[in-house]
């Protein structure tokens, strides 16, 4: 049974993030998204209904390993790509595929052997933002769920960060930014009164370049919004790990020095 675009589609936002992240030149990573897309639609049985995500990350690769081969793209073979990167982009990408899937399946998806990709996660998590740049990071929080933003507040804090916000609405969040500079912004979809938390994000990033993370129970609602990367979903009810690892790639992807404030 041949999947349908709205199904591809609510994959192809972390596929896009992952290749943008993997190979240097963005538009050559778009461009192997598209290509992995239109491949998808046109031969139905290379993926699974019932296992789209990993089936669509694979066919990327294979798609990578064969334009690569071709000598159309400039960035290194996938076989290699890891290898190549240095250590905290390599960490970061890694992390971003264990999020997603199981570690069998990632190794699956690089064409790898299970103790490859053992041993790319070796010492990923004794990795550690020195107190001193920890104790500068300001995330601003918003959630209209009360008890919600503070368990978010408490595990910001329990990572060394700072929470230098807690707020409801768009407006408010806006004026919040502009006075306390966040380096990062934990944002619900759903806001009181029917704000959007999208809107309010847009809204802050016109004048802030930083990271957000969306926490959840809507992740089908961003479907058709343009989001600009760095930017992560975690579902509700929150799992606290993923919360963690979403957060630390957000600001190992965009860390402080690199933020125009």
């Amino acid at each position: 049974m041949a999947i349908s675009s709205d199904t591809l589609f609510e994959h192809l936002c972390s596929l896009r993030r992952y290749a943008t992240v993997l190979i240097e030149d963005e538009s050559a990573a778009e461009r192997l998204v598209f290509e992995c897309a239109e491949q998808a639609l046109r031969e139905a049985g290379r993926i699974r209904p019932d296992n789209v995500k990993l089936d669509l990350f694979i066919l990327f690769h294979r798609i990578w390993t064969m334009n690569t081969a071709q000598g159309a793209a400039s960035s290194p073979a996938p076989s290699f790509a890891l290898i190549a990167l240095p250590a905290s982009r390599r960490q970061a990408v890694v992390a971003m595929l264990v999020e997603e899937f199981e570690l069998n399946d990632v190794a699956a998806i690089l064409g790898t052997p299970r103790s490859e990709i053992d041993r790319f996660l070796l010492g990923a998590d004794a990795i550690e933002h020195p107190d001193a740049v920890r104790s500068d990071i300001n995330v601003l929080i918003v959630e209209d769920e009360y008890l919600s933003a503070l368990d978010l507040a408490d595990v910001v804090e329990r990572m060394g960060h700072h929470v230098c916000g807690m707020t409801a609405g768009t407006l408010a969040a806006f004026e919040m930014a502009n006075t306390h500079k966040p380096h990062l912004v934990l944002a619900d979809i759903r806001l009181t009164d029917g704000d959007d938390g999208v809107d309010a994000v847009q809204q802050i990033r016109t004048r802030l370049d930083i990271p957000v993370i969306f926490v959840t129970g809507y992740p089908r609602d961003l479907i058709g919004k343009r989001t600009r990367d760095p930017t992560f979903v975690v579902e509700k009810p929150v799992d606290e790990e993923q919360l963690r690892v979403a957060i630390d790639l957000s600001l190992r992807l965009a860390p402080p020095n690199r933020i125009s404030q």
